[in-house]
């Protein structure tokens, strides 16, 4: 009970960020269509911006989870990837087989064309599906990570280390000054503390070592700071858009210094939101155990509702993460459907 408690704030954000990759692939269309600077543009520019942390924040509540206890590779394998291969397969065959039923309404009947469809859809996934074999790389890691966090010291250097290398240098890189400098420092190929790796272990770090109390003042301060870098973060998208005249979300690229501390900031901010709830919010963090069947599934039921590109498609993505989390429950309902397309 103790732990279901420690993590219950966490369950809570991953079954907001689950609708946030909704959001996020419902809006990115009218988003880079709508004219910048429109007023239609600037209200879907809140949730749109916001919904581009969903998968950072999603890495780091698995490397909260992950790096907290050690694992061993053999159990990695067994228990981690080969589950979400597994699960990755399985869903890959549903969308090769509606590629299959689309040629065969259009007429094309060629059995060795239709297993290619599906085999294609299997070996190269979808546009969304980059993040599984993104988190089975990270899998394959953790044992050397969870050896690592176990020292404090090792921990913040590896931290500050993917910070300069993952988010800050990137941004120097382009400018013009630095940018002979920057591709020096390349040459040191400083892979193994760059990309995703920094909100993994950034996560745990969060989630397990930043010391939180119940403190409404606190609250309010985070909640002030969390308000005022979004609104920091808004207004530079807004004027860098409108200067280029088409959307510029690059402040907001996956591994941004914008993007690391806004997750910082949010991770933080539902940490104390949460902390002392109990039974209030344990039906809502229940919830976050769909949360890999939603993300598997939403792009079927989009393509379904054929949602606009303007912003009534808020409406449709709000629609869309509920079909899939009522699919994600029927799945977890069926053993042999959730043994094939679930991670619970």
């Amino acid at each position: 009970m103790a732990d279901q408690k420690r993590y219950l704030w966490m369950d809570v954000l991953k079954v907001v960020l689950a609708l946030m990759v909704v959001v996020q692939h419902t809006l990115s269309g009218a988003w880079m269509t709508l004219a910048p600077g429109s007023g239609e543009w600037r209200f879907i520019s809140v949730p749109f911006l916001l919904s581009r942390l969903a998968v950072p924040l999603f890495v780091m509540c698995s490397g909260a989870g992950m790096l907290a206890k050690e694992r061993s590779i053999e159990a990695v394998w067994k228990k981690n990837i080969f589950l979400l291969l597994k699960v990755y397969v399985s869903w890959m065959a549903v969308y090769g087989i509606r590629e299959v039923v689309i040629a065969c309404m259009e007429g094309d009947r060629d059995i060795r064309v239709l297993v290619n469809m599906i085999l294609k859809s299997i070996l190269f996934g979808q546009y969304h599906t980059w993040f599984v074999v993104m988190l089975a790389g990270l899998y394959m890691i953790t044992p050397f990570l969870c050896r690592m966090v176990q020292n404090r010291e090792h921990t913040r250097y590896f931290l500050l280390l993917s910070f300069v290398f993952t988010s800050i240098l990137p941004v120097l890189g382009r400018i013009e000054q630095f940018d002979r400098a920057y591709a020096v420092i390349q040459d040191m190929d400083m892979q193994f503390v760059v990309g995703y790796v920094l909100y993994y272990v950034l996560g745990y770090e969060l989630a397990h070592h930043v010391p939180v109390r119940a403190s409404r003042m606190a609250l309010g301060l985070e909640a002030g700071i969390c308000a005022a870098v979004s609104l920091a973060v808004w207004l530079v998208c807004d004027c860098l858009s409108r200067a280029s005249g088409q959307a510029n979300q690059e402040i907001l690229a996956e591994l941004s210094p914008a993007t690391v501390v806004l997750c910082v900031c949010i991770m933080l901010l539902f940490r104390r939101l949460f902390m002392g709830e109990g039974r209030r919010m344990a039906a809502v963090a229940a919830l976050s155990r769909y949360g890999m069947v939603v993300y598997m599934v939403h792009p079927l039921v989009l393509w379904t509702l054929k949602a606009p590109a303007d912003a009534l498609g808020l409406v449709y993505a709000v629609a869309a993460w509920g079909i899939s989390l009522g699919i994600a429950v029927v799945v977890a309902k069926v053993p042999t459907l959730r043994k094939l397309f679930s991670m619970v």
